[in-house]
């Protein structure tokens, strides 16, 4: 796997599906009409693309979740590699499965 936009290359195990360099996956408010990330990652590996099915929103369509996701972020700016881990685990969490419970301003800390 690869994002030259960053000069990153990582190795995912063969059973790992690579998706495009261009293809971005994020999480985004639940109310946010614009779906502005909270946090993102580009040129992601999933692990059992359809490991997960519901239909959350019940619009009779149902959405596949991956067991485990692997991908790159530029992160400019960070303080340290502490800071991104906390920061960026935080808000993967709150965004996909802690909303909207309120818990968002105590993420990274």
């Amino acid at each position: 796997m690869a994002n030259p936009d960053h000069g990153i290359a990582f190795d995912v195990p063969a059973s790992w599906a690579p998706q495009s360099r261009d293809w971005v996956t994020y999480v985004a408010e639940d109310d946010d009409p614009d779906e502005k990330p909270l946090v993102a990652m580009k040129a992601p590996a999933v692990l059992q693309e359809e490991w997960c099915a519901s239909d959350g929103d019940r619009d009779g369509s149902v959405d596949h979740t991956p067991l485990a996701s692997a991908g790159t972020r530029g992160n400019n700016g960070a303080r340290s590699t502490e800071d991104v881990a906390r920061t960026d685990s935080a808000a993967w969490v709150y965004g996909a499965y802690t909303q909207p419970d309120g818990t968002r301003s105590r993420r990274g800390r």
